[in-house]
């Protein structure tokens, strides 16, 4: 048994399992850049990362877009807002980037084939684009809030 809870055995078939989902992956996406743990992806409209735990079975999808007013205090409300009724993952906006990005973990515990995989990606790509509409929305009306003052 490992630090992780795991035997070597149960270490090595993830591994396995995870290798099994990149190929996966591979043959229904065009990987832009790939290490160990992640794959860069291409994806309409957003950067797209998936990345792999080597401690847990895990398998975590990042969308990320640029936001073209980042920032103010209804956003964050907003972001607030959203994370209250998301459940399959996380908003977030990043001022420093001035970017949008949506992340939701999914186990892999069981094989993923390129179906699964892509049902789960549109799945979080609704979610993204859900949340993406509604902080260009509030920045809009942020905008003529401002514009009027």
């Amino acid at each position: 048994m490992n630090g992780y809870g795991m035997t070597d055995s149960g270490l090595v078939g993830h591994r396995e399992r995870v290798d099994r989902t990149r190929r996966a992956i591979r043959m229904v996406m065009v990987v832009r850049e790939e290490d160990e743990s992640s794959m860069v992806l291409e994806y309409p409209q957003y950067y797209l990362q998936i990345s792999f735990s080597f401690r847990h079975p895990l398998m975590v999808i990042g969308l990320a877009r640029e936001l073209a007013v980042p920032g103010s205090e209804r956003q964050w409300e907003k972001i607030n807002t959203l994370n209250l009724r998301s459940i399959l993952g996380c908003h977030a906006v990043n001022e420093d980037l001035g970017c949008y990005t949506y992340r939701a973990t999914q186990w892999l515990d069981t094989d993923m084939d390129s179906a699964r995989f892509l049902e789960i990606l549109g799945r979080c790509a609704e979610e993204a684009d859900k949340g993406y509409r509604q902080l260009l929305q509030q920045s809009v009306a942020d905008l003529e809030t401002d514009s009027c003052n």
